[in-house]
């Protein structure tokens, strides 16, 4: 009832200056995106955002989470995309998601992907001048966990055609948790102009000095430090895009505890074009990415890479039914050369849900970590060596299930051939491949807003229902990986121009998991509750994290904090 008490009261608004966004296309098919969501005002982390889809945390070090994957696969073949553009996963076969300023994303797409022969892929969307008028918010968090965190946005339109969006955040924490004496500095910022064709610049830079968790005793066991930069320009024509972009990585690895240093810079550089046509009824996307990477530092690893993507989707529709063929040609230096096809076929029975069936193969050759490390440097806790005599590794996956906008649900099989998995000798884990390896899962996400508006003021009332989940019902999960994962969310908020209040509460369950090492580690079952009001421009935000003080781990050595809190106080204006 109470959600109900805020009446339709109403500001004046100068509607006059509007401004034009570049309409920038991606050439993405109707229904290919599996799901999308944008980050509410419960969600600060990665995390926070990826719990909206069907993956498994793999890894959560550095301060914040640093890989993920879907269906129990090796992140290698989970693409990322900013703003269009693929991120660099070589020489590691990952891109650390640590590197990107989380603040900035406006939308975050999964299954979303110009290379129609992947259908595991996230992209990043920044934010890019949505606002009809000039926008600006300031804000501060603080918690008892010893976190803080600043950040602001400011965009303005200077023309109807010229505009700029720039935004910062800075995070500090100390304490024993996941994120020991961790230090983020991350900014964002582009520019737009939409006279002739439309074209953005984009920038995105990110700083962390960041401590390994040890003992309680020994607080700090080593420190990663990253730098992360990249720039891209974004050109549209017609019906399709154009990107360049440049990408740079430097780390620094200290351990304390083996006394041992590793440094390396990775700067890449990449073109991308994609288009949209239609011929003889015909759909087609089609694109090409090359890119051309050179490491430098203290590193064991190839000096320079060169590789290309090249991708081509037909979809063909026959009343309420589709049929997609989609293929991808793929190479990295002196890697295996890969030609990863997928094929689709469909129907929509009612509305625009869809029925549908596929059968795709995807491969990846293994990374450089892999091959030739002599440690693996990014796990303080274990001695990894890399194997030279790797081979590449496939993998069959079908599919049959059902999608729509704000849904899925989907069975699949995974078939791999020369599985790269690990092996524990005397004193160290290896890699190595297996002949075989077979995975059949069932995986789900529901995003569910039902929103209601007062037709005669600017009330409205939204109610989401958010749950997610993957389930492996036979076959060997990989590591890391539990067998049963859910996470769900239940919120409501009601909002005028003037006040506005909501409540979320959120839950997470995962079953036993595996570390690298075999090691195996009990399930948890997480619940967090978050509440904000705001008046104005004025809004304050609270989170109780982990109600239950559950004890609970994503990876060996980093312990989550047990029950806490955290207030975020905004300051939203426009001018």
């Amino acid at each position: 009832m109470i959600l109900f008490l805020a009446t339709g009261d109403s500001t004046v608004t100068d509607t006059s200056k509007t401004y034009e966004i570049p309409e920038i296309i991606h050439p993405y098919g109707e229904t290919r995106p599996a799901g999308e969501t944008t980050p509410d005002y419960y969600e600060y982390t990665a995390l926070d955002i990826l719990k909206e889809f069907p993956v498994v945390p793999l890894a959560y070090g550095f301060g914040v989470m640093s890989k993920f994957m879907n269906k129990g696969r090796n992140p290698a073949y989970t693409r990322i995309s900013l703003n269009g553009h693929p991120l660099n996963t070589q020489p590691f076969g990952y891109f650390s998601l640590g590197m990107l300023p989380f603040h900035t994303v406006e939308q975050m797409s999964f299954g979303r992907t110009a290379a129609g022969a992947e259908f595991g892929s996230f992209d990043f969307e920044s934010k890019i001048n949505s606002y009809e008028l000039p926008y600006s918010f300031v804000q501060f968090m603080f918690g008892s966990f010893e976190s803080n965190t600043y950040g602001f946005d400011l965009t303005r339109g200077i023309t109807d055609n010229l505009g700029f969006y720039m935004s910062g955040s800075y995070h500090k924490t100390e304490g024993h948790r996941e994120n020991t004496d961790a230090e983020i500095l991350s900014a964002y910022s582009n520019i737009y102009f939409n006279l002739f064709l439309p074209v953005r610049l984009d920038i995105c830079y990110a700083n962390s000095d960041c401590g390994y968790p040890g003992s309680m005793s020994l607080p700090v066991e080593g420190r990663q430090k990253d730098e992360f930069f990249d720039v891209s320009t974004t050109i549209g024509f017609g019906k399709g895009m154009g990107t360049l972009y440049y990408e740079r990585q430097t780390m620094d690895y200290l351990d304390t505890l083996y006394d041992r240093t590793w440094s390396v810079q990775i700067d890449h550089i990449g073109a991308i074009s994609e288009q949209h046509d239609t011929l003889f009824d015909v759909m087609l996307d089609y694109g090409v990415n090359g890119f051309y990477t050179v490491l430098t530092g203290e590193t064991y690893l190839p000096g320079k890479l060169v590789g290309f993507d090249a991708w081509l989707l037909l979809e063909k529709w026959f009343g309420r039914g589709v049929i997609r063929a989609a293929g991808k040609l793929e190479n990295v230096s002196d890697h295996d050369v890969f030609l990863l096809p997928r094929i689709e076929v469909g129907v929509k029975p009612l509305g625009a849900a869809m029925i549908y069936a596929a059968l795709s193969r995807d491969g990846r050759s293994p990374s450089d970590i892999e091959t030739w490390a002599p440690f693996d440097t990014l796990n303080p806790f274990l001695t990894v060596k890399g194997f030279e005599f790797l081979r590449s590794e496939y993998c069959w996956c079908g599919e049959i299930g059902l999608r729509g906008k704000g849904f899925f649900l989907n069975l699949y099989r995974l078939s791999f051939t020369d599985y790269i998995s690990v092996f524990v000798v005397d004193d160290y884990i290896g890699y190595g491949n297996l002949d075989a390896w077979e995975t059949n899962g069932l995986e789900g996400y529901l995003n569910l807003p039902v929103r209601m508006y007062n037709a005669d003021s600017t009330a409205s009332t939204e109610f989401a229902i958010g749950v997610s989940g993957n389930i492996v019902m036979n076959g060997d999960p990989v590591h890391y990986v539990s067998r049963h994962y859910a996470s769900g969310t239940i919120s409501a908020k009601r909002e005028t121009e003037r006040l506005g209040f909501g409540i979320a509460l959120r839950g997470e369950y995962s079953g036993t998991r595996r570390d690298i090492d075999g090691t195996e580690y009990p399930g948890y079952k997480i619940l967090s509750a978050a509440g904000f009001v705001k008046y104005m421009g004025l809004s304050c935000t609270l989170r109780l994290n982990n109600v239950l003080d559950a004890e609970y781990v994503y990876l060996r050595g980093y312990p989550m904090p047990p029950r806490n809190f955290d207030v975020s106080v905004k300051w939203e204006f426009w001018d």
